[in-house]
């Protein structure tokens, strides 16, 4: 959270990129959000809701660091607390948690074929050409 904010804050309000806070569903997003920003982070953080969207408009208004990790904070934890607890009482393999991760990795590695193969021919096409 921290390195996100650090990261993010700045360069969603650089002035080139910074023209998405023109578009109608931003600014009817940031007047919903910026009412409870606090409790959306939290719901967000801590139910299956995807919580990127709010965490993009909350480093796109300047949202304070401090809140934002606290609204973090106490949305992940139980959260974590929660899934830690689902995996002391429930014992999985590791062959399936190996088994998990390596289908994770395969699937990055064949997405990663198709810009790949196009880099080479495109290259191989402006050589000899």
């Amino acid at each position: 959270g921290y390195m996100d904010h650090t990261v993010f804050v700045p360069v969603l309000n650089l002035r080139n990129i910074s023209r998405f806070k023109e578009k109608r569903l931003y600014r009817a997003s940031i007047r919903y959000f910026i009412r409870w920003p606090f409790a959306t982070i939290f719901v967000t953080g801590f139910t299956p809701i995807p919580f990127w969207p709010f965490k993009f408009l909350s480093f796109s208004i300047h949202y304070p660091m401090w809140k934002y990790l606290t609204a973090l904070m106490v949305a992940r934890f139980p959260r974590y607390l929660f899934l830690a607890w689902l995996g002391a009482a429930f014992e999985i393999p590791n062959s399936l948690i190996l088994g998990s991760f390596l289908v994770v990795i395969l699937l990055y590695i064949v997405n990663l074929i198709p810009p790949v193969v196009r880099g080479i021919l495109k290259r191989r096409s402006g050589a000899a050409g």
